[in-house]
């Protein structure tokens, strides 16, 4: 992959999810399956805080963090067609059940910026 300017890329990959059909499932879980501990990660690194930069064309999704002069990103094959829209109403539903908060920002170009945040106790 390749990166611009003084970013230094840590932590990027670029796999495929295994393609599941939906039987029961609601759209999106299996994305978080590969997704969720890739984003859960990057939140725990970034001080328990962490904002992403979302993008989705159909069958693949790109998931940015930036991190001071670091970024971190996650390039994958979707299940199934997903907008970037559906695939921030995921993680937004997955959040709570990791006692995360979230917040969605609209970003210029199309993507989607979701700020997800652990509290300490």
């Amino acid at each position: 992959m390749a990166t611009e300017g003084s970013f230094g890329l840590v932590g990027s990959s670029n796999y495929e999810l295994p393609l599941v059909p939906f039987v029961t499932a609601p759209s999106g879980s299996e994305a978080l399956h590969a997704l969720g501990p890739w984003v859960l990660a990057r939140v725990l690194d970034g001080g328990r805080e962490a904002t992403f930069s979302i993008e989705a064309d159909e069958r693949f999704a790109r998931i940015r963090r930036v991190h001071g002069a670091t970024a971190s990103m996650l390039e994958c094959r979707l299940p199934s067609p997903m907008t970037a829209a559906d695939l921030v109403q995921t993680l937004v539903r997955w959040a709570p059940s990791q006692s995360m908060t979230a917040r969605l920002q609209p970003e210029a170009a199309g993507a989607l910026r979701l700020t997800l945040s652990l509290p300490t106790d």
